[in-house]
């Protein structure tokens, strides 16, 4: 399939769940929901396009609707920063979000497919769980938690389709995306799952907030996250050389993903 037909559903597609997930009480008080667009084309690349039917995009929508509902509940934020109200907001925001998706596997009437995403759901909010309450006991485990939390939904519906080769593949792109958001977000002095968690499990007796940390100290946890990031470019790499002879827009994307450079340290540098 030629580059500018993918683009083409792909714009489809973004176009439909945008008008799903227009609702004028939410957008006068939030940000629009960010729709991931490597995400889309994850989802929608395996399909050949004789076999993109309807139906399957009324899945690839759902799947892209309750990714988008579970991204906006981690939102919430628990600081005394941002009023109470945004905060409840969000909440119906994503229940608002969780209500679409249900509707539109209501009006596919397939059982399994809501089965099937119901059991990943379930298992996504088990490892957030998992996360956020520093019930890992390791860094492997908080890593193979964040992995599940981003890939559930996507090894979900490869499943359905039996495209194994696919779900292992971009549950790593998709941990790696996660890996370079949360460090990005730790060297800005943002909340960070990542973090935070790892702060539990390398220091467990230190008091107060994960940025009441010695430099020393937070430079250790970034050294962490950098060997997760480049173990999982290796993975990716590696795959590669068995992908190169086929979607050349998804090699582009992945690519590009992995040329992709970090923050500088020098922010924690810097410190103490």
């Amino acid at each position: 399939m030629l580059m500018y037909t993918w683009l083409k559903k792909m714009a489809d597609i973004k176009e439909e769940i945008q008008q799903k997930l227009s609702y004028p009480y939410l957008s006068r008080h939030l940000d629009d929901p960010h729709i991931d667009e490597d995400r889309l084309l994850f989802l929608l690349l395996p399909f050949p396009e004789e076999t993109l039917k309807e139906n399957v995009k009324h899945y690839i929508t759902t799947a892209m609707l309750i990714q988008i509902a579970l991204d906006t509940h981690e939102k919430v934020s628990v600081s005394n920063e941002e009023p109470a109200m945004k905060r409840q907001i969000k909440v119906l925001a994503g229940d608002y979000f969780s209500g679409l998706y249900y509707q539109i596997l209501a009006d596919v009437k397939n059982v399994s497919m809501i089965r099937i995403f119901a059991n990943s759901i379930k298992q996504i909010n088990e490892q957030k769980i998992a996360v956020y309450q520093h019930e890992n006991q390791s860094t492997d485990e908080i890593i193979n938690s964040i992995k599940l939390i981003e890939s559930g939904v996507a090894q979900g519906f490869y499943s359905y389709f039996q495209y194994g080769a696919y779900s292992s593949f971009i549950s790593e792109i998709l941990l790696l995306k996660r890996l370079l958001q949360e460090r990005n977000l730790f060297l800005k002095q943002k909340p960070a799952l990542l973090f935070d968690a790892l702060k539990s499990i390398q220091f467990p007796t230190a008091q107060g907030t994960l940025y009441s940390l010695a430099g020393s100290d937070l430079r250790s946890l970034l050294h962490i996250s950098d060997r997760y990031i480049q173990r999982t470019k290796q993975k990716i790499e590696k795959t590669l050389n068995t992908w190169e002879h086929r979607d050349p827009l998804l090699i582009e994307k992945v690519r590009t993903l992995l040329e992709t450079e970090p923050y500088s340290i020098k922010i924690l540098a810097e410190e103490g």
